[in-house]
């Protein structure tokens, strides 16, 4: 099966299940008309101040923050700290020291550095799980790609399904 097409299901039950974020179909419809209507100027990445900016790193660091970044955010929460709290949080690690972010050091963190030093000591839900998910997509790319997350992109020769 098509690894998007487990995604999707997967999405489909946690919209299901979902207790605090509901979708509103009807806003929905408004949305995508309105969308359909309306021209938008879509901003690049690297124009968020929460992102790294590929004019002064290397495409390798880019990579390797966002599969940090994404690795993290897999879910909703409830909080006041925001998507941009975490990326500019990964952005000023990766600013203290770029191999942070690499999985070699990545397996070398443990919650107390996760937390201190990427949810600014925040309680932060799924802390376990978050630091069990880095741990694994560190290990299996140091075991089947060289230790670098920009292979994982080589190999799947442009396609985002072997990405996945």
């Amino acid at each position: 099966m098509n690894k998007c097409e487990i995604v999707k299901r997967t999405c489909l039950k946690v919209v299901q299940k979902a207790k605090f974020i509901k979708i509103n179909p009807k806003k929905l419809d408004l949305l995508a008309q309105e969308l359909c209507e309306t021209p938008i100027k879509y901003l690049a990445f690297e124009e968020f101040d929460c992102h790294l900016s590929s004019k002064d790193k290397s495409f390798e660091f880019i990579i390797d923050y966002l599969f940090v970044l994404d690795s993290l955010n897999f879910c909703f929460w409830k909080s006041d700290w925001e998507y941009d709290n975490l990326a500019l949080s990964l952005k000023n690690l990766h600013e203290k020291n770029p191999l942070l972010l690499k999985p070699q050091s990545i397996l070398t963190w443990d919650l107390n550095f996760l937390k201190s030093s990427v949810f600014s000591s925040k309680d932060f839900p799924l802390l376990e799980e978050r630091l069990r998910i880095l741990h694994e997509i560190s290990e299996i790319t140091l075991k089947n790609f060289a230790g670098e997350f920009f292979n994982i992109f080589k190999s799947a020769e442009n396609s985002a399904v072997k990405v996945l």
